[in-house]
């Protein structure tokens, strides 16, 4: 497994000969086997980042390194997975090959199977696995993409709004999944979130992004699960929302 360090990370587009700074001198080490989350305003650069981090973009200038627990060990990229908005599953396949479509050059297919069924048995999309796209629900989609991704084994898992589009209560059953995965596995998550109280009910640690630049990088001293309506709780949300807002809600 491995974490994630950003050193003086920029990132530029023009657009109409115009220069737009879409990330500003980024420097965040995000550690082996910690949930962190990014939210800030639309526009701010917290997805940018994560396409810069997976590779789907490349940085103007700066470094992106994927650094081993273990210091003694040479640093080399390592196995980063991103899981979007959308499921963005292949709709000729069921849910369970659609989980399996990562391992697909793997030769032991009782090792295939055998890590498919766990994530399904754990997703709770065992009785649906052989349905197709079209025939289950957003949220079923959505912990399909999860655990095609889980199938994969990254040692970093990028999640960008993985839940906006979902309704409450599902939401709400994607967050305690997500939480569980993160106890069990120790996996590296980076996740992007435009709602406060999701940042600080998933995040060890909440990064606050404005205009491409971090502002401000909150630690989250709370166990899980958490009670969004702990005072412990609701003086962290008041923190980060009068950093973004630039309003004092105390």
């Amino acid at each position: 497994m491995a974490g994630v360090k950003i050193q003086k990370l920029c990132k530029t587009f023009w657009i109409n000969g115009q220069e737009i700074n879409a990330l500003s001198d980024i420097n965040l080490t995000i550690e082996d086997g910690t949930f962190v989350t990014l939210v800030g305003k639309s526009g701010s650069g917290k997805t940018t980042l994560l396409k810069l981090i997976c590779g789907l973009e490349k940085s103007t200038r700066g470094n992106i390194s994927f650094p081993p627990p273990d210091k003694s060990i040479n640093c080399q990229p390592e196995r980063v997975s991103i899981v979007f908005q959308e499921p963005r599953l292949m709709p000729w396949l069921t849910v369970e090959q659609n989980m399996a479509f990562p391992l697909i050059k793997e030769k032991n297919r009782e090792r295939v199977a055998k890590t498919v069924n766990h994530y399904l048995d754990l997703l709770s999309l065992m009785e649906f696995k052989d349905a197709y796209p079209a025939q289950i629900s957003g949220g079923m989609a959505q912990r399909t993409a999860l655990g095609r991704t889980l199938c994969y084994d990254p040692d970093v898992i990028l999640m960008d709004e993985p839940l906006g589009a979902l309704d409450a209560f599902t939401r709400k059953k994607l967050q305690a999944d997500l939480i569980n995965i993160f106890l069990l596995q120790k996996k590296t998550i980076v996740f992007v979130t435009h709602d406060v109280d999701e940042a600080v009910l998933l995040g060890q640690r909440v990064v606050i992004f404005e205009a491409g630049k971090i502002v401000e990088h909150m630690p989250v001293n709370l166990g899980y699960p958490r009670n969004p309506l702990s005072r412990n709780f609701l003086n962290v949300k008041k923190k980060i929302l009068s950093l973004i807002v630039g309003e004092n809600f105390n």
